[in-house]
C-alpha cells in the first residue's frame, strides 16, 4: 500500500493547524523524529491546559464576586458597592473569558496536532517495516 500521498495530506493538515509557527518544508520531514515532536506537543497541551484551568477558575470567581455585588446593591442591604469596581470586575470577567475561549481553540488545535503526529508516526513505521 503506498502511504506516501497519504503521509503528504497528514503533513499538510499538520501545517495548516500550525499558523503562528509554520513547520518546515514538507522535505524536512523526510527523516523527522516523531518521538520528540510528539513529546513536545504533549508538554505544550499540558502547559496549557493548566493555564486554560487557571483562568477558567479565575472567571468563575470574578462573576460570583459581581453577582454578589449586584445582589447587594439589589437588595440594599445597607452596605453600597461601588459601581465602578464592579465595572471592573465585570471587564476583568469579560477579559478572562476571551483568554479562556481562545485557549479552548488552541487547546483543541494542539489536540489535533498530537493525533496527527501519532497518526504519522505509525504511518512511518509501517512505511519503513
Amino acid at each position: 500500500m503506498d502511504t506516501s500521498g497519504i503521509k503528504q495530506d497528514l503533513i499538510q493538515e499538520l501545517k495548516a493547524l500550525d499558523k503562528q509557527k509554520p513547520f518546515l518544508a514538507t522535505s524536512d520531514f523526510e527523516q523527522v523524529n516523531w518521538a520528540n515532536l510528539k513529546t513536545e506537543s504533549q508538554q505544550n497541551l499540558g502547559k496549557l491546559k493548566s493555564a486554560s484551568k487557571v483562568n477558567e477558575i479565575m472567571l468563575y470567581a470574578l462573576l460570583t464576586i459581581t453577582g454578589v455585588m449586584a445582589l447587594l446593591r439589589v437588595f440594599d442591604f445597607g452596605y453600597q458597592p461601588d459601581l465602578n469596581k464592579g465595572a471592573l470586575l465585570i471587564f476583568l470577567a469579560a477579559t478572562n473569558a476571551v483568554v479562556a475561549l481562545r485557549q479552548k481553540i488552541k487547546i483543541a488545535k494542539l489536540e489535533k496536532q498530537f493525533l496527527l503526529i501519532n497518526i504519522l508516526a505509525k504511518v512511518d513505521a509501517n512505511s519503513n517495516a
